[in-house]
C-alpha cells in the first residue's frame, strides 16, 4: 500500500480528543428530579445513543485499517473507545467493508447536493447526527449552513469534543447549529426553525440509521413534515430492511435484537422491503424517490474503487456479505427540485433503460435508480478520501 497523495497527507491531524463530558449520562428530560441521581433514560434512547458512539468507533477503525482518510474520526472515535462505547466485536472484514460502503455512499449524496446547489444559499440537516464528521469534511463550502439534530446529551458531548478542532481556515467555515431534539416527538421542524433553518432554501436532510429506531407513526410523521415544510428538499435515508417475507432469517434476528433493546420495530415491520420504503417516501409527499440495496450500490462502484477495499482486507464470507448488504438500503426522496435531481433527457450514447438525473448522472431504470456511471475520478474527488493503492 502506498502513502496518501500529497494533497491528503498535508492536512494536519487534529489534537488528541478530550474525555467525554459527564453530561453523556444525563437524561434528555430537563425537568428537575428529587433524586440525587439523574433519572435513567428510556432503553430505546440509550440504544440509539450507544449506536452513535459505536458508529464513530467503527469509522475510526476504517481509518486505522486504511480504507479511508478522515482526520476527524480520531477526535470522535477515540472518545467512544475511551468511554467503552465501542462495538463489542472483533475485527470483522464484512462489517468493515459494509461501513466503508455506507460512508462512501452517503458522502457521495452530500457531494451531489452541494454540486447541484453551488452558488445558492443552501442547508444540510443531519437528523440523528450522532458523532458524524460530515460537517467538518464539508464546512469549507460557500453559501452553506449546517444543522446537526440529536438528543441533548449527544450534542453536549459533541460540542465538547469539537472544541479541539481548529475553527480557522483559508476562508470562513459554514456556520454549524446544534439542535437538541427527540425526533420521535414531532417537533423537529419547530426546533429547526428556532435555530435558524429557512424553509425556502434548498435543503438536504440526512437520516443515517435513524428511522430504524422510530415507530411507524413517528417516522412517517417526520418524513411527511419534511416534505410539507421545505419546498425544495432532498432526503437521504440509510436504513436496514427486514425483508420478513424473504428467504433467510437475517431480518428476524435483527428484529429480535432491536426489540430486546427496547426499540419499537413497527416502522421496520411495515416498511420491510426496498419497494415499501420507496413507497413511503412518495406517500409522505416527496414527488420522486429512488433507491437501491447496498449490495446493488456496491456492485455499481467502479471496479478500481472496490479493488482498493479488497486490497485492505480479503473477504472470504461472500454469502454473508451478500446477505447483509441486501438487507440495507440507500434511498433518496425529492420535492420541488430538491437540489436539481430531476430527470433530464438521455444522451445519444446512453444505453437503453437508463436516464439522466439533474446532476447529469446516469441511472438505471431497472435497478431502482442506482447511479451507474460515476467515474473513478468522481469518487476520489469526494472529501471522504480513498487511499491510493499500488
Amino acid at each position: 500500500m502506498s502513502s496518501f497523495p500529497s494533497t491528503f497527507s498535508s492536512r494536519p491531524s487534529p489534537p488528541p480528543s478530550p474525555p467525554l463530558s459527564p453530561s453523556f449520562s444525563s437524561n434528555i428530560n430537563t425537568s428537575s428530579s428529587t433524586s440525587s441521581q439523574p433519572p435513567r433514560q428510556p432503553l430505546h434512547v440509550t440504544t440509539s445513543i450507544s449506536s452513535a458512539f459505536d458508529a464513530a468507533s467503527q469509522k475510526l477503525r476504517l481509518v486505522s485499517l486504511g480504507y479511508t482518510d478522515d482526520p476527524y474520526a480520531d477526535v470522535f472515535g477515540k472518545a467512544a473507545v475511551g468511554k467503552g462505547l465501542t462495538a463489542r466485536r472483533g475485527n470483522n472484514p464484512v462489517i468493515n467493508r459494509g461501513y466503508y460502503a455506507r460512508v462512501v455512499a452517503v458522502d457521495a449524496k452530500v457531494e451531489e447536493f452541494l454540486k447541484a446547489t453551488e452558488g445558492r444559499p443552501r442547508q444540510v440537516v443531519e437528523l440523528g447526527s450522532g458523532l458524524s464528521t460530515l460537517y467538518h469534511r464539508h464546512k469549507s463550502h460557500e453559501n452553506l449552513t449546517w444543522f446537526e439534530v440529536d438528543y441533548p446529551s449527544v450534542l453536549e458531548n459533541k460540542s465538547s469534543l469539537s472544541s479541539s478542532i481548529s475553527t480557522t481556515g483559508p476562508s470562513p467555515y459554514a456556520p454549524l447549529h446544534h439542535v437538541p431534539c427527540d425526533l420521535s416527538l414531532g417537533t423537529a421542524l419547530t426546533s429547526l426553525s428556532s435555530s435558524g433553518a429557512v424553509a425556502e432554501k434548498p435543503t438536504l436532510f440526512i437520516l443515517e440509521a435513524v428511522l430504524m429506531y422510530m415507530s411507524s407513526s413517528a417516522s412517517t410523521r417526520l418524513l411527511s413534515s419534511l416534505a410539507a415544510g421545505y419546498g425544495e428538499a432532498t432526503v437521504v435515508v440509510y436504513d436496514p430492511v427486514l425483508d420478513l417475507g424473504g428467504r433467510g432469517r437475517f431480518g428476524e434476528v435483527m428484529r429480535g435484537h432491536l426489540s430486546r433493546a427496547g426499540v419499537d420495530c413497527s416502522g421496520m415491520d411495515e416498511f420491510d422491503t426496498l419497494e415499501r420504503q420507496l413507497g413511503r417516501l412518495t406517500s409522505c409527499g416527496f414527488t420522486a424517490s429512488t433507491g437501491s440495496t447496498m449490495l446493488e450500490l456496491w456492485r455499481a462502484l467502479p471496479r478500481s474503487i472496490r479493488s482498493r477495499a479488497e486490497a485492505v482486507e480479503m473477504l472470504d464470507e461472500m454469502e454473508e456479505w451478500n446477505m447483509i448488504m441486501s438487507h440495507y438500503v440507500l434511498l433518496e426522496g425529492r420535492n420541488g427540485g430538491g437540489g436539481g435531481a430531476d430527470r433530464k433527457p438521455s444522451k445519444a450514447r446512453d444505453p437503453p433503460g437508463t436516464y439522466r438525473d439533474g446532476h447529469d448522472v446516469l441511472r438505471s431504470e431497472a435497478n431502482d435508480g442506482v447511479l451507474i456511471d460515476r467515474t473513478e475520478a468522481q469518487w476520489k474527488d469526494s472529501s471522504y478520501r480513498v487511499r491510493e493503492m499500488d
